[in-house]
């Protein structure tokens, strides 16, 4: 298993977890990277697919769509509050990311 698949199980340890109000499946992505498809668990409010890249020397949990960051890998802890706040956007704007 590649560090891409560990950082992302580390994700979805945290974000799948009590308390997280998100749910989680690992998934292909376009050109078959995998990612972690993340949304909120009660109010189906949409969906982000978070990749996991190396950006700057340093891994970085990504939106895939977008490759935007959300929180280096060495932050997972924090990352549950930074995607329902993704989430939230994403609700918004009526879209899915």
């Amino acid at each position: 298993m590649g560090a891409r698949r560990l950082h992302l199980a580390a994700l979805g340890a945290v974000v799948g977890g009590p308390g997280s109000g998100l749910v989680c499946g690992l998934m292909g992505w376009r050109g078959g990277a995998p990612v972690l498809n993340v949304g909120g668990a009660a109010d189906g409010s949409g969906s982000v697919a978070v990749g996991c890249d190396r950006v700057g020397g340093r891994w970085w949990f990504v939106l895939a769509d977008s490759g935007e960051g959300v929180v280096p890998v060495d932050e997972v802890e924090g990352a549950p509050a930074v995607l329902a706040g993704v989430l939230g956007r994403v609700a918004g704007r009526g879209a899915r990311a």
